[in-house]
């Protein structure tokens, strides 16, 4: 019978290059910058969110999406928004005066 391996073990057998610039760019995205933009805003609207202490559902309310598509924003699946909608998520989470600088 194979003997488990630790998550160490596992751990120790990945590896991992350190890389400069964007990883949107190395993943070979041709809107690499929008991606990065998206990617600030959408940690933005988590961090309003965290510090608001507001809950998904809450917060879903409202932004007038439902709670779900909330959660799959947060979790980095943000491709099918467009920088305009995330900055009114902010303006909506109380953050008025965002968007001028990811214009």
């Amino acid at each position: 019978m194979k003997k488990q391996r630790t998550h160490e073990e596992e751990l120790a057998d990945i590896s991992t290059e350190i890389v400069s610039g964007s990883i949107y760019e190395q993943l070979g995205y041709k809107n690499y910058k929008e991606m990065e933009t998206k990617a600030t805003l959408v940690m933005e609207i988590h961090s309003v969110i965290k510090n608001k202490k507001l809950t998904q559902v809450a917060a879903a309310d409202t932004l007038k999406i439902s709670q779900p598509k909330l959660s799959h924003l947060l979790n980095g699946h943000f491709r099918g928004y467009s920088v305009e909608r995330l900055i009114h998520f902010l303006n909506a989470l109380g953050q008025d005066g965002v968007g001028a600088q990811y214009m």
